[in-house]
């Protein structure tokens, strides 16, 4: 004697942690570049969005608890990092600039990974500034050629004052 039933059964998914974060881009920003210049995109990878019947979403921020440059940029809700202003970034003080960022997935629980990013700081040619002449008049008949003043400016590329003669 034989007896059949038929059984279904429901196969629930965990959720699985992001496995890994990374950057698109070049991975660098010039000095002194202004508010909203993009650096990148991160892109999450995470198990459960291989899976056709699921699809999660991340949220990324700076891990705080550790030492970082991030006060410099700003994550928006499509994960793509932006220069966020206020402060100036300079060659001078700092070549590169590290932050640590937790993308955390919508799955229930909510899961998170941490990565570790340095951002490179380009130098930029600037401008001299507070150009002055030491002599603001030249004699009458002076002789071309004649030296009548130096030119100082200061170049913020080169401490100290510039001459030019």
């Amino acid at each position: 004697m034989r007896v059949f039933k038929k059984f279904n059964i429901e196969i629930i998914n965990d959720n699985e942690a992001p496995t890994a974060i990374n950057l698109t881009g070049s991975h660098s920003v010039q000095e002194n570049a202004v508010a909203g210049t993009v650096i990148g995109q991160f892109v999450v990878t995470d198990p459960d969005n291989a899976k056709s019947s699921s699809h999660q979403t991340h949220t990324c921020s700076f891990d705080v608890s550790q030492p970082s440059d991030g006060n410099y940029f700003v994550i928006n809700s499509a994960l793509v990092l932006k220069v966020i202003g206020g402060q100036q970034i300079d060659y001078k003080q700092m070549k590169h600039l590290a932050f640590t960022v937790i993308c955390t997935d919508s799955g229930h629980p909510q899961l998170s990974l941490s990565s570790g990013f340095v951002i490179s700081v380009k130098d930029v040619n600037e401008p001299p500034v507070n150009l002055t002449l030491s002599s603001a008049t030249v004699d009458e008949n002076t002789p071309l050629g004649t030296k009548v003043g130096i030119l100082l400016s200061d170049d913020p590329d080169q401490p100290g004052g510039v001459p030019h003669l």
